[in-house]
């Protein structure tokens, strides 16, 4: 988990915004996002003028890809469209 601004810090061990992906939506947060999340959930969490960044694993209702929390309503938005899979596997989309 990290807040992404000028300059990057790492968020708190107690951190509600983690807790929050964990119990409402179900997600496995890692403790840090590795460089390569392409079959990761990324979340972006825009709190206070920072944007907070969370990699967690995929499950069945959040396939991996890139995800937005809308503090309004309360969910996890598709940062973009998903492409449509011909097979997916291990939250790797091949496209036909």
């Amino acid at each position: 988990m990290v807040a992404t601004q000028n300059p990057t810090t790492q968020a708190t061990v107690t951190d509600i915004r983690k807790q929050r992906l964990e119990k409402e939506f179900g997600l496995t947060v890692m403790d840090n996002c590795p460089a390569a999340r392409t079959s990761l959930v990324v979340v972006s969490y825009l709190e206070g003028g920072q944007t907070y960044t969370y990699c967690a694993n995929p499950n069945r209702v959040f396939p991996a890809g890139e995800y937005s929390y809308n503090p309004n309503s309360r969910t996890l938005e598709a940062a973009r469209k998903q492409q449509q899979c011909t097979v997916e596997i291990g939250g790797i989309c091949l496209v036909r």
